[in-house]
């Protein structure tokens, strides 16, 4: 369904369909045209879900994108954009009459609600001229605002926000967990929270199995009922959008590359906290139905490492995944330290862009327009800090070369993962005082940091096309550093070789790992999967993609204002 569906629909087989229809539902849906060419299955007839809210404008820039892959690299089986996708985005029941694609981005630009007419509205002249330069990167011509980048801040602010909420929903939980020893001998190692220089810990304490804490996990009635305040709604928007103008205008490590990062750690995450568990038979005691959920509440927290019930570390991460590169230059940190000595000097030549990117983040986070915001992410000052631990234990493990941190980091994974088939006898059957001294910190660290890792990087592990377009985004940031005398290293000297050998070397073991700790579901079996067989197509069609790429980008004049 996904691979021959288009970017911003919801493509539905018929058997969903027919599902659908039997409850009532006939109208959430749209047979599409034509059938489609499904592996395994033949052609088969399929729909289009029909979303209540749509922001239809996001199909042009998929169209134009689309029109921009060279005609060898095209996917002949992903759909074109076509007036019936419009129709159903539209909410229309055929295809006649078809309004253009131009007149359907001015139709939902005019449909913006309070909240964004005022995010566009506070903008100084300064931010206006710097969205004009973020907007020249995405497009290449002058066009004033970007209205992707507008989409992209509310998309990412309401990603933030919908874990914002599972945090203020446990607030009450994490103020018991500031007197746990745990919790006050990390407060005892930590400074005042305004320098982000010191280095990552080797474990972040992570809270103890609290029974209230997973049956909140479990059930998010509660969470679905609460909502930001609108006084901090409007500084997180602010937030998001004063982080994004933070970004550099280069090829790869842009506002884009951190929204996807995002858009990664957010399925991962989702993944870890929507375990299934199996309900109970119609002729299942109540008695028996209360010991279920009480051993699906224990399940809940041990299988996953605690992460599923705490919502700060999930904040953490997907918060880690917004501001990972912020004020990146398109250059490695040993580049960054040459040009940069005061940075170097600051962060002791460790981890330059990645400190300094938690520390602008948190900077600006600590300001006084953001105070409501702050209170509802934190509920006490132990809360503040863990969060900031662990944001820069996670940002710092983005340093992919630094040989050093990545063997402490290896050794930490099989000492916290050695013999993790008997962990279940660690905690089934216990009471509940039994199991609040199970301590799953190093667990929970290793995982957590996996997931900003694994996100940082997911284009390798997603569709091919996917992977060949961020590729070659990567390629001209690396080429423009070189063009520039600021990279001794020529990419286009054995790129191809080196993409293999990132593949052997790196991606595939870290792929290997989201599956082997088993709290990612079928995303851990789904990263393997493409990682490998985008290994393999790479061996096949990389020499002829790397060609084309050293031969497009030797035609581009980079020193242009349009092609940074």
């Amino acid at each position: 369904m996904e691979s021959t569906s288009l970017k911003n629909m919801v493509q539905i087989s018929q058997a969903t369909a027919d599902i659908l229809a039997a409850s009532g539902r006939e109208q959430m849906f749209i047979a599409r045209q034509g059938r489609v060419q499904a592996k395994g299955k033949g052609e088969v007839q399929t729909y289009w879900l029909r979303p209540k809210n749509t922001r239809v404008a996001s199909l042009q820039f998929c169209h134009e994108e689309e029109e921009n892959v060279p005609e060898g690299e095209r996917d002949d089986t992903v759909p074109k954009l076509t007036s019936e996708t419009l129709h159903v985005a539209n909410g229309e029941s055929g295809p006649s009459s078809a309004p253009s694609s131009r007149n359907i981005v001015r139709e939902a630009s005019q449909r913006t609600t309070s909240t964004d007419r005022s995010l566009t509205r506070n903008l100084s002249n300064s931010d206006l001229m710097a969205l004009n330069d973020i907007d020249k990167s995405y497009h290449g011509a002058e066009r004033g605002p970007s209205d992707q980048l507008q989409r992209l801040v509310k998309w990412n602010a309401a990603v933030l926000e919908r874990f914002l909420v599972r945090v203020m929903d446990h607030s009450d939980i994490y103020q018991r967990m500031c007197h746990h020893p745990n919790m006050e001998k990390m407060m005892e190692n930590f400074g005042d929270g305004d320098d982000s220089s010191e280095e990552a810990a080797e474990i972040i304490p992570s809270p103890w199995f609290d029974r209230e804490g997973a049956k909140r996990s479990i059930n998010r009635k509660r969470e679905q009922a609460k909502q930001l305040p609108e006084a901090a709604r409007r500084e997180l928007l602010e937030y998001v959008l004063r982080i994004a103008l933070k970004y550099q205008a280069v090829h790869f490590h842009a506002f884009e590359h951190a929204s996807h990062v995002l858009m990664s750690a957010n399925k991962l995450m989702n993944k870890i906290c929507s375990r299934e568990f199996s309900r109970p038979p119609p002729s299942e005691s109540s008695k028996e139905t209360k010991a279920r959920r009480r051993d699906n509440e224990v399940g809940l927290f041990f299988s996953t490492f605690g992460i599923a019930c705490d919502p700060l570390a999930q904040l953490a991460v997907v918060f880690a995944a917004l501001i990972h590169d912020v004020e990146h230059t398109g250059v490695p940190n040993t580049r960054l330290a040459v040009e940069n000595p005061k940075l170097a000097e600051r962060f002791h030549n460790k981890s330059l862009a990645e400190q300094n990117s938690a520390h602008v983040a948190w900077v600006l986070l600590m300001e006084p327009e953001f105070v409501n915001l702050r209170q509802c992410m934190f509920s006490s000052a132990c809360s503040r800090e863990r969060f900031h631990k662990l944001l820069i234990n996670v940002l710092i493990a983005t340093d992919i070369a630094d040989r050093d941190r990545i063997g402490r980091e290896k050794l930490r994974w099989k000492n916290a993962f050695e013999g993790l088939e008997n962990w279940a006898k660690e905690w089934k059957g216990k009471s509940d005082n039994e199991l609040a001294k199970i301590d799953v910190s190093d667990k929970a660290t290793c995982v957590l940091e996996q997931i900003v890792l694994a996100s940082d990087i997911a284009h390798t592990m997603q569709h091919w096309l996917t992977f060949v377009k961020w590729n070659e985004r990567l390629y001209k940031e690396l080429w423009a550093a070189y063009r520039a005398g600021r990279a001794e290293d020529d990419p286009t000297i054995g790129w191809y070789e080196g993409q293999i050998g990132f593949y052997d070397g790196y991606i595939i073991p870290l792929a290997t790992k989201l599956k082997e700790c088993g709290v990612f579901g079928t995303a851990g079996d789904e990263y393997l999967g493409n990682a490998l067989r985008n290994k393999q197509e790479w061996i096949e069609k990389g020499r002829e993609i790397s060609a084309r790429f050293d031969a497009t980008i030797k035609n581009v004049d980079l020193t242009s204002s349009s092609d940074p």
